[in-house]
């Protein structure tokens, strides 16, 4: 990550770095051949794939090996947190591709880190099990749920977690609050379209994988998402039956 940080990395020496460790050189290979990348030919080696995929794009798979390591053994919120932050990710780079191509590294790395804190939260609070438990059975977002049970919630500890990872400051800012904001009425800026596309990430995973999964805040509703991004009914529903394919497929 601090190699990630550096503004001018170079490639070669990250790839070494990256075959050193068995995880990551998996991790870094799944994804680069991952439906979610659209790759013609198998990618083989991993300085390719670091190559093809691009610093954003290694950045967001060293996050998930990472999150992923920290979580084992999974328990059942962390394993089912894990799910949702993958599936938002996947949801996020296909509505990006759709919306603006140029966006979708950075919304697909921003979906990846925006529930660190709720992750931090499940493997090491004892009672975070039950506070999930909780969100489902009385059908109350998560983050309401954890402020009931400890006076504070996932968004607090996204920010401090961040803050460890010594991302650029561009990487992380927009995910600070995510859930807590005033709700976007009009798309003026970039960041105002990948606040957006996150958004409806999370409103569409919710729909398709139905009332098992626990809700977030979200200060948008999925009608005005969908205006504002100017997506049309064929589109989202091209975006979901993508997603259901990666679903099927593994991520």
């Amino acid at each position: 990550m601090e190699m990630l940080s550096e503004v001018n990395v170079d490639l070669s020496i990250l790839s070494d770095v990256i075959c050193r460790d068995p995880v990551l050189s998996a991790t870094v290979m799944k994804y680069a051949n991952s439906p979610l990348y659209r790759r013609v030919i198998e990618i083989k080696s991993v300085h390719k794939a670091v190559n093809l995929l691009g610093i954003r794009n290694v950045a967001t798979i060293i996050l998930i090996a990472t999150m992923r390591s920290f979580s084992t053994p999974p328990s059942t919120a962390s394993a089912a947190i894990w799910e949702h932050c993958t599936g938002v990710s996947a949801l996020t780079r296909l509505i990006a591709r759709t919306v603006d191509r140029a966006l979708q590294d950075k919304a697909e790395f921003l979906a990846t880190i925006h529930d660190i804190g709720a992750m931090t939260l499940a493997v090491n609070l004892d009672q975070y099990d039950a506070i999930y438990k909780d969100a489902i059975q009385q059908g109350i977002t998560l983050d309401q749920a954890e402020t009931n049970a400890i006076g504070y919630n996932h968004n607090d500890i996204t920010t401090a977690s961040l803050a460890k990872l010594k991302l650029p400051e561009e990487m992380t800012t927009l995910i600070h609050n995510f859930h807590h904001r005033d709700a976007i009425t009009a798309i003026n800026t970039d960041d105002d379209k990948i606040l957006a596309i996150l958004s409806l990430a999370h409103q569409l995973e919710a729909q398709i994988l139905g009332e098992t999964r626990v809700t977030e805040t979200m200060p948008e509703d999925i009608e005005t998402l969908v205006r504002l991004l100017n997506l049309s009914p064929k589109k989202i529903k091209d975006i979901t039956d993508d997603f259901e394919d990666i679903l099927d497929q593994g991520f």
